[in-house]
């Protein structure tokens, strides 16, 4: 494994070959200030515009059919995902309580925005998606969506956004940041860039989406630090949040596994793939346990 600091300061051309548990170690590491997260961001800058998918291009019109609707079921999550966020983060700028957390959620809100670009990039120019523009190619992704996955990005999340808006309070913050920060970054989307990004690099193909995707999940590691932060003070000042985010989760982790399931319960989704839902469900528990304990949750109590 490279040392951490290496990994935080790779360049975008470099990132491509970088192991990506390398960068989901960075999430494993104690969650710094948010002054220091917020520095984290200012090196850590990328232009989506700067990726060159021709290479791309030319793998994805050699990938075998069955291959493609696989891959294209995976990442329409991602890509709606990230648009999605982008559009619910205002409330929680608004809401946290101190000028710092306040600064490195605007930041995050520009990652969100980039993110959105470069899978939108990716998707017309190496994918061949068509559509007069972002929003046509994103309602075609949201088709590929399975009922999990819609009820989380496109239902649960625009309501926790709007009952922070409305309510105003720590605890609406708290199951906010819980299903952001926590189930959709700091679980299912990472055990989904883990496993894709580990095939794709063992493959060696897609490499400009293999650069721009390491950079995202890069820049969620900040986000998710953020989160694991903001919830282990708040139980920290507060036990009896504790009680609220093992509630919270016992509501969301279901609705969260059953993003894996491929569509119409169509198990051949996986048979190009090297793994199966098991591994991705075994990773997503261990994922979310190790952001429960940093933060100081005990899920089994």
């Amino acid at each position: 494994m490279n040392d951490p600091s290496t990994v935080e300061n790779t360049e975008l051309n470099a990132l491509g070959d970088v192991p990506i548990d390398d960068v989901v170690a960075l999430m494993d590491r104690p969650a710094p200030d948010y002054r220091e997260l917020y520095y984290r961001w200012e090196r850590q800058q990328w232009e989506a515009g700067s990726i060159d998918f021709m290479q791309d291009r030319n793998d994805w019109l050699a990938f075998p059919d069955d291959l493609k609707r696989s891959f294209l079921w995976g990442l329409s999550s991602f890509y709606v995902g990230e648009e999605q966020v982008t559009h619910t983060l205002v409330p929680f700028v608004d809401a946290v309580p101190t000028e710092e957390q306040q600064v490195f959620l605007s930041t995050q809100l520009v990652d969100e925005a980039r993110h959105t670009v470069f899978f939108d990039r990716f998707y017309s120019e190496a994918l061949d998606e068509q559509g007069n523009d972002m929003n046509s190619r994103l309602e075609r992704q949201s088709g590929r969506l399975n009922s999990g996955f819609r009820s989380l990005l496109l239902e649960m999340l625009p309501a926790a956004a709007e009952k922070i808006r409305v309510d105003k309070t720590l605890d609406a913050l708290v199951e906010g940041i819980v299903l952001y920060h926590i189930v959709i970054e700091g679980t299912l989307a990472l055990t989904g860039q883990r496993f894709l990004l580990n095939y794709l690099r063992e493959s060696d193909v897609l490499p400009g989406f293999r650069q721009g995707f390491t950079a995202v999940a890069r820049d969620e590691s900040r986000h998710v630090n953020f989160g694991v932060r903001f919830l282990g003070e708040a139980v920290s000042n507060e036990p009896r949040f504790a009680d609220l985010i093992r509630r919270r989760l016992e509501e969301l982790t279901p609705v969260g596994l059953s993003v894996i399931d491929p569509p119409d319960g169509d198990a051949s989704y996986f048979d190009p793939l090297p793994y199966g839902p098991e591994q991705l469900t075994e990773y997503a528990l261990s994922s979310l346990d190790k952001r429960l304990r940093a933060m100081g949750v005990d899920l089994a109590a």
